[in-house]
C-alpha cells in the first residue's frame, strides 16, 4: 500500500474494531517515516521510507524463492527451461521479482490466481498426525499397554482436528482413519 501496489478504493471497508473502516494510507506513510528515522538512527545509513519498504518486499522475495530454489536448482532442473506458475492472494505482487530472481524466462499468471490458494485449502480434508515410538515387546501381553497408547494417541489427533475446524462428533474413527503400527 504504501509503494502505491494496491489500489486502496478497492478493498472494502472492513477495518479497525468496529469493521466498517477504510485502508489508512496516512496511517501507513507515517508508520514507515517513523521505521525509517529508527533505522537511520540505529545505522547511520540514509535510507528513504521507500526503500525500506522495498527492502521488506526483498527479504519476502527471496523467502518465497528460497523453496523453489530447492525444488528446481538444487535437484537439477534449469529454471530458464520452465515456468514459474504463481498462485496465493499477492503473486500478483511477487511472481515477476521471484521469476527474476530464480531465471525464469516466464511467469504464468492465471486470472482466479489469488483465489487458487485459499480455494485449494477449502477442498482439503482436515489431517492430523500423532506418533509416539515404543519399545519392548509386541506380544499378547503388550496388547492392553498398546491400546492404551493408541487411544491416548487418538485423543491427541482429535484434539488437533476440533482446532482446525471439525467437530468431536465428526471426527472419522473407524474405515477413514487410518491406524499404522510400525515395528
Amino acid at each position: 500500500m504504501f509503494l502505491g501496489r494496491l489500489v486502496v478504493t478497492k478493498f472494502p471497508s472492513i477495518f479497525e474494531k468496529d469493521a466498517n473502516q477504510p485502508l489508512e494510507i496516512e496511517a501507513t506513510k507515517t508508520k514507515f517515516y517513523d521505521l525509517t528515522a529508527d533505522v537511520v538512527a540505529q545505522t547511520g545509513q540514509k535510507l528513504s521510507p521507500e526503500q525500506i519498504a522495498l527492502g521488506f518486499l526483498d527479504v519476502a522475495d527471496e523467502t518465497m524463492s528460497r523453496p523453489i530454489r530447492n525444488a528446481t536448482e538444487a535437484r537439477g532442473f534449469s529454471p530458464d527451461r520452465h515456468n514459474l506458475v504463481s498462485f496465493g492472494s499477492a503473486c500478483g505482487q511477487h511472481a515477476c521479482a521471484i521469476g527474476d530472481r530464480l531465471g525464469f524466462r516466464r511467469v504464468l499468471i492465471h486470472k482466479h490466481s489469488s483465489i487458487l490458494s485459499a480455494y485449494g485449502l477449502s477442498q482439503a480434508v482436515l489431517q492430523a498426525h500423532s506418533f509416539e515410538p515404543y519399545s519392548g515387546l509386541y506380544n499378547l501381553t503388550a496388547l492392553p499397554e498398546l491400546r492404551a497408547k493408541f487411544e491416548a494417541l487418538g485423543a491427541k489427533v482429535e484434539e488437533e482436528l476440533v482446532l482446525q475446524g471439525a467437530t468431536p462428533d465428526n471426527v472419522p474413527w473407524g474405515g477413514a482413519v487410518t491406524k499404522t503400527i510400525r515395528l
